[in-house]
């Protein structure tokens, strides 16, 4: 119990550590680009990942740590930290470990809130960053802006990996492309690379919100920002990103990987059950509210 406690206070120490470390650089953006690239201050980048690091380790299964997170502004930092790390993300020699370790955290938070406390989860509806890139200063709603910058980062892989596609020839015909997709996943060059582990992180991250909550709001802001016109297409594509995350690390670490693709290879069965549950719905409703499995007719080819 005592070192529940102490580990707790110290969880709380290092939020505060590091949102003094974020307050000194807030008026100069390019202090705050220097953590990601370290070029200027290497050092003030060594301890912001160490910092994160041991809040990634401290968090994991704990769900103590959720209420400490929220007294202690956890969750805007964390946000913070990967909206601010976006503004590097074009540079050829960006550090991405920041940002990583700070998804990694936040993923923890959500995980260990899913069973413990899920109105935490309320929390990330209305989480907003503060933008500093111009000179007026504005707010941005973080989950939204989450969802678009990770399906962003896929942009240089998606045909390869993602086979994302509305149409139901694509996904009749997609069982050579999966053989493909361990190969495709190994041939990335090192932006693309760094880019699915960034984006394999963040979805990672997503999966467990909405696995993990009953908050429609939560539900929708992220759905709505996912490529697909359809809800079975757009869980889809984050079932694809997810394979193609846990097939790189399987590849690449061999044994070692199943610390990560053990928990994805969860995640991926909730995700598939949550779409054999959405197409019971739709066979149990009436015809009428069949628009989210396919498209509906127009008046022209229904003939009307």
């Amino acid at each position: 119990d005592d070192d529940d406690d102490d580990n707790d206070g110290v969880i709380s120490c290092l939020f505060s550590f590091l949102q003094s470390m974020f307050e000194a650089f807030e008026d100069d953006p390019s202090s705050t680009n220097s953590l990601f690239s370290g070029e200027e201050s290497p050092w003030m980048s060594c301890v912001a990942l160490e910092t994160l690091k041991t809040l990634t380790s401290l968090t994991h299964e704990n769900v103590d740590a959720v209420p400490i997170a929220a007294r202690a502004d956890g969750w805007q930092l964390l946000a913070q930290v990967i909206y601010a790390h976006s503004a590097v993300i074009s540079l050829p020699h960006r550090h991405d470990d920041l940002a990583v370790f700070a998804v990694d955290t936040m993923a923890n938070l959500i995980e260990s809130s899913s069973s413990s406390c899920p109105d935490q989860h309320d929390i990330m509806a209305h989480l907003k960053v503060v933008d500093t890139s111009s000179r007026r200063a504005k707010t941005v709603l973080f989950l939204p802006w989450l969802v678009k910058h990770l399906v962003k980062l896929t942009e240089g892989f998606k045909s390869e990996l993602l086979h994302e596609d509305d149409s139901e020839s694509r996904a009749s015909a997609s069982s050579a492309r999966k053989e493909r997709v361990d190969e495709a996943s190994l041939m990335l060059d090192n932006y693309e690379r760094d880019n699915l582990l960034l984006s394999g992180n963040g979805f990672v991250l997503l999966a467990y919100l909405l696995l993990g909550n009953n908050n429609g709001e939560v539900e929708g802001l992220i759905l709505s920002n996912l490529p697909g016109a359809f809800v079975q297409y757009k869980i889809g594509f984050l079932q694809k990103a997810l394979t193609a995350f846990g097939n790189y690390y399987r590849h690449t670490v061999g044994e070692l990987s199943m610390a990560i693709v053990a928990p994805i290879q969860s995640l991926l069965h909730g995700l598939n059950e949550r779409l054999k549950n959405l197409n019971r719905k739709h066979k149990a409703s009436s015809p009428e509210s069949h628009s989210l499995c396919r498209p509906q007719q127009s008046k022209r080819q229904s003939g009307k």
